[in-house]
């Protein structure tokens, strides 16, 4: 059986979202750290929901008007919009095929 090509165009489109979403975190990060002393820094590595609501509820709190928490939203919804399309695709092809 083949993979899809256009599951695997939706694959790779969420991919790069991904990529897109980790680099607006890792700025966030940075952004936020620049403000904070160097104790209550948050360290980059290992992204999980925890660390990420500080990291969003800290930029908020620095950034009242920042725009790169509501830029990580709309990443992630649409990431999640593709990876659900690519799995319709691939199991329509996987039933009809």
């Amino acid at each position: 059986m083949m993979f899809p090509p256009v599951a695997a165009g939706l694959l790779a489109m969420a991919t790069a979202l991904a990529t897109g979403s980790a680099v607006v975190i890792s700025v966030m990060i940075d952004s936020v750290n620049k403000h904070l002393p160097k104790t209550e820094q948050i360290p980059y590595p290992w992204n999980y929901p925890g660390k990420l609501r500080k990291v969003r509820r800290e930029y908020q709190r620095i950034f009242p008007e920042g725009q790169l928490s509501n830029l990580l939203s709309a990443l992630q919804a649409l990431l999640i919009i593709l990876m659900l399309a690519c799995a319709m695709v691939f199991r329509a092809s996987t039933q009809g095929g």
